[in-house]
This record gives C-alpha cells, sequence and structure tokens, in this order.
C-alpha cells in the first residue's frame, strides 16, 4: 500500500475530521452546490466498518472530480481503469462526476510523467480525453473532462478539439452552475502535493 493510502487508513481520526470538516463546509455554503476533488484510491480506504472514504465524501457533496491521471485512457493503468470504481459509487448515489487531467509538468520520474499531459501535443492529449469521455459516458452520471490549470498548457494551439483554457470543464450536461469547489486534502502517496499516484 503506498504511503498515502496507508497514513489515510491508521489514521481514522483523521479521516472523521475531514469528513466532519466537509460537512461544515457543506452547511456554510448557504445552499450553493458544493463539489470536491477526490483521488482515484478513495474507495480503497475504509470509512467505519461498512463505508469508504469514497463513498462518504460523495454522500455530502453535489457532485465530485476524480483525480484520475494519467496521460492514456485505455489499459490497466489508464485513466479509464484507475477511475472505474470512482464512476460506479458516484452512479450508485446519483452523484455527478467529472474526471480530473493533469496538464503540469510534474518532473521526469516516470510515475511522474504517466500522470500529466506536459510535454505531449494537444492533439494527443485531445485523442485521449475523447477516449476518456466516450469510455465514461457510459456512467449515468458522468458529466465530464476537468482540467484544473492551464500553466502546463501555454505553448499548445487550439486544434478543434477540446479547449485548454484552464479550469476547464467539459460538462456533458452543458449546465454551469456556481459551486463551492473543495479540494479534499490528502497526503500524498508519492509525497509532493498534488501527485495522486498509487502503486
Amino acid at each position: 500500500m503506498a504511503s498515502g493510502r496507508s497514513s489515510w487508513a491508521c489514521r481514522p481520526t483523521s479521516r472523521r475530521a475531514r469528513l466532519t470538516l466537509l460537512d461544515r463546509l457543506v452547511a456554510a455554503s448557504g445552499g450553493r452546490p458544493v463539489e470536491a476533488d477526490i483521488p482515484f484510491w478513495f474507495g480503497q480506504v475504509k470509512a467505519g466498518k461498512k463505508s469508504t472514504l469514497d463513498t462518504e465524501t460523495m454522500g455530502r457533496v453535489w457532485a465530485v472530480t476524480i483525480m484520475a491521471y494519467r496521460n492514456t485512457a485505455a489499459g490497466p493503468d489508464g485513466t479509464l481503469a484507475i477511475a472505474a470504481a470512482e464512476l460506479r459509487t458516484a452512479a450508485a448515489l446519483g452523484r455527478p462526476v467529472r474526471i480530473g487531467q493533469e496538464t503540469n509538468d510534474l518532473g521526469t520520474d516516470p510515475t511522474e510523467v504517466k500522470q500529466t499531459f506536459y510535454g505531449q501535443t494537444q492533439t494527443r492529449m485531445n485523442d485521449q480525453l475523447a477516449q476518456v469521455d466516450s469510455g465514461a459516458a457510459a456512467y449515468a452520471t458522468y458529466a465530464g473532462v476537468r482540467s484544473t490549470t492551464r500553466r502546463g498548457m501555454p505553448r499548445w494551439r487550439r486544434d478543434g478539439g477540446l479547449r485548454c483554457e484552464g479550469a476547464v470543464t467539459r460538462d456533458r450536461t452543458r449546465r454551469h452552475t456556481r459551486a463551492v469547489h473543495v479540494v479534499v486534502p490528502v497526503t500524498s502517496p508519492v509525497g509532493r502535493p498534488g501527485q495522486q499516484e498509487a502503486p
């Protein structure tokens, strides 16, 4: 088990504190929808005797973005495979769910490189994201792909596919809501903020 997941598994008080904080944020939102970003491995973290952290988080918010950072759509370690459990959970709970993608330079280690589209062409990224969009459309509550930053994209040209414009949400429902967006704090399994890698 990666260090980030094991630290969650070993500290139930930490998980409870974060869920309590999320409850407070929802209560203080003034009725506005609250969304949360969660890592793809939250379904592997127990939250009580009969639940998991993904289920508990999704049960508290209006929608989630799964941080399923991969630069390939298919395969056993591709975006669709690592996001599948969270997509199923969101559909079962009736929660809109987006798949988050990374575009920043995370480093040169193979584990870091596979998590980002940084340094790749926009055409290749668009191809992979179209595959993600097509594959994830099978889940009833799938709402699109989300890229939360543009720092990694300034040299890319728009070439007719998905537009890369910072905090882009390609929402299949085409609805735009003003939501309170919460990034659920996690201990990164690979030790750097923003990297949500697991073995």
